[in-house]
């Protein structure tokens, strides 16, 4: 049987009937008529052509090339209605159906050689001399080229795309029909050559089958079904499958098949069977599947199982083993992964994928892996892996990672090879886990430990002060007694008293300022005593102008009333002192 595409129009139509169809619709129309093939070729003889035409145009050469490139244009795949226009050689009114057949454009139904009052003599004239045609012939012959209006010509147009379009349904139904016809009858072929075989594998198979007729009686077994069933098979046949096996839910899903008439097959499907209560609950992969005859009734049903219970059971155990690692590994927060060698993939597990890994897909490549270390670490991740696969050294490495959101994750990963027959590496299988928190408190643990430094290196500075403090106010009690001692001596008001008398004065201010650092360090609580503040104010005030610039002026208001302290004195000389110089800073310029 051929397909659609090889098939050509001489293969869908009787071109001498498709001839005389063409005929006798040219002449009621009174329209030139002709079937051609796509690129334009005639398939039909002419039909109803007009002297002007077939004599005058197609007689020369260009103009019968100008024809044949016209046929294709107005013939070509038009779906939605016909072709109308002028045609590319002399000018007259033509239209075209395209025939499409199976989605296949096949031919075009042209028709046309008409003219009406829009064309003129002088273009007939002009064209003539293009084709090289004598010009009075030329025009005489044209003016025998029947007219139709415009209107008129279009219904006829349309009368041919209807024509053409149930042309190219008949057909295509006629190839339809042909080929059901040899599906059916290969359909048929297969059914016969099954039932002959049917028997035979019945008989000859290991696995367990079971030929049902359509009311579930037994038919066919075979002994391995029957030694399941401890009956024998003659005592099965012609019993009620569902007298030995009377699950509700299975009964339901052979009448399903019956009533669908449709296969059904079940991978690892949970049985028990009712009189060896023992043997507890089996696994089997079984199909169910209707044989029909010729008139597409159901005539019987083939029923295979294939015991699975061991294989089960095997996988029931590893994915409870499975469970409790990744129960182990969520609650130490680890996942697994594995890089492939060859394909250079990785591959990732769902509690890999919760550390940040990755969140949308379970498989990266080696560049979508990289992307997701941090910059700095690619490098060290990279050669890792060489080193583990070319030098066969251990898998440990300490990366960053670049969580979608942004944040950056410490991973620590380890892993071993997986080698192939010949001792060749072939894959990594490596743990991960989430080590930020070990990070953070590793770099919180180093501050603390350089605070805790620096709290120990003040302490030691803060001692070496205060002992150097107290040698300052050893010497500088030695010096202002002897300084006192000198003055003693000195006429009062000369120059030597003068420069000692000042040399005095500075002494007293660093005694104070070592007091003062010896009281900043706990190690001095300092002389209090009961101090008028007005009155002292009075006095140490003037003294302490000289901390300010020339340009800026003291001017002291105090008030009447009295406002006495438990105070050291040395200590609010200080304050005072430091009021001043910070005023006088601000005063600016």
């Amino acid at each position: 049987m051929k397909s659609v595409e090889s098939i050509v129009f001489e293969d869908f139509f009787n071109l001498s009937d498709l001839q005389r169809l063409q005929d006798m619709t040219a002449d009621a129309w009174g329209v030139a008529a002709l079937i051609t093939r796509p690129d334009g070729t005639p398939i039909t003889q002419p039909g109803n052509f007009t002297y002007f035409c077939s004599e005058f145009i197609r007689k020369t050469e260009k103009g019968a090339r100008n024809c044949q490139i016209s046929d294709a244009k107005i013939g070509r795949h038009n779906p939605s209605g016909p072709t109308i226009q002028r045609c590319l050689s002399a000018g007259l009114w033509g239209a075209g159906a395209s025939i499409t057949v199976g989605g296949r454009h096949i031919g075009n139904w042209l028709i046309g050689q008409v003219r009406n009052e829009a064309q003129s003599e002088e273009e007939m004239l002009e064209y003539a001399r293009v084709i090289g045609a004598n010009e009075a012939e030329f025009l005489e012959a044209y003016r025998k080229v029947p007219t139709m209006p415009q209107e008129r010509f279009n219904k006829i147009a349309h009368a041919l795309f209807l024509l053409a379009n149930q042309l190219a349904t008949i057909a295509y139904q006629n190839i339809q029909q042909a080929r059901s016809i040899a599906e059916r009858k290969k359909a048929e072929e297969a059914l016969e050559r099954h039932r002959k075989m049917l028997q035979s594998i019945i008989n000859k198979s290991h696995t367990h089958l079971v030929y049902l007729d359509p009311d579930f009686n037994f038919v066919a077994v075979n002994s391995t079904y029957a030694e399941t069933c401890h009956h024998s098979p003659e005592e099965l046949i012609g019993n009620n499958h569902f007298l030995f096996f009377p699950h509700e839910e299975n009964q339901a899903i052979f009448e399903n098949v019956r009533k669908t008439g449709t296969s059904v097959s079940f991978h690892d499907k949970p049985f028990t069977f009712p009189d060896q209560p023992q043997r507890g609950t089996t696994y089997w992969d079984w199909t169910l599947s209707p044989v029909k005859d010729d008139s597409n009734c159901i005539e019987g049903l083939v029923f295979s199982l294939v015991e699975t219970t061991e294989r089960k059971l095997a996988e029931m155990a590893l994915l409870e083993s499975q469970a409790r690692l990744h129960l182990a590994l969520r609650s130490a927060k680890m996942g697994t992964w594995y890089w492939d060698l060859s394909e250079r993939r990785c591959g990732f597990d769902e509690q890999a994928c919760l550390l940040g890994i990755e969140t949308n897909r379970s498989e990266l490549d080696e560049d979508e892996l990289y992307d997701l270390v941090h910059p700095e670490d690619r490098e060290r991740v990279r050669l890792a892996l060489v080193q583990t696969f070319e030098q066969n050294l251990p898998y440990h490495v300490e990366y960053r990672l670049i969580r979608p959101e942004g944040d950056i994750q410490h991973i620590s990963s380890r892993g071993s090879l997986v080698r192939n027959d010949q001792g060749r590496p072939m894959r990594l299988n490596s743990i991960v886990w989430d080590v930020t928190e070990q990070k953070r408190a590793e770099e919180e643990r180093k501050q603390l430990e350089n605070r805790l430094y620096q709290a120990r290196k003040a302490e030691s500075l803060g001692q070496m002060a205060a002992a150097i403090a107290h040698n300052f106010n050893n010497l500088f009690g030695v010096m202002m007694g002897r300084l006192e001692l000198a003055l003693n001596d000195l006429p009062q008001g000369s120059k030597p008293w003068t420069n000692i008398t000042a040399a005095s004065t500075a002494l007293g201010r660093a005694a104070t300022t070592s007091r003062l650092m010896l009281a900043y360090l706990g190690l001095s609580i300092g002389k209090t005593e009961p101090v008028e503040l007005m009155e002292f104010c009075r006095k140490i005030l003037p003294l302490l102008t000289s901390s300010l610039p020339e340009t800026v002026h003291l001017k002291l208001e105090f008030s009447e009333e009295k406002a006495v302290v438990l105070a050291d004195s040395v200590q609010i000389t200080e304050v005072l002192k430091h009021l001043l110089v910070n005023a006088g800073e601000a005063m600016g310029e």
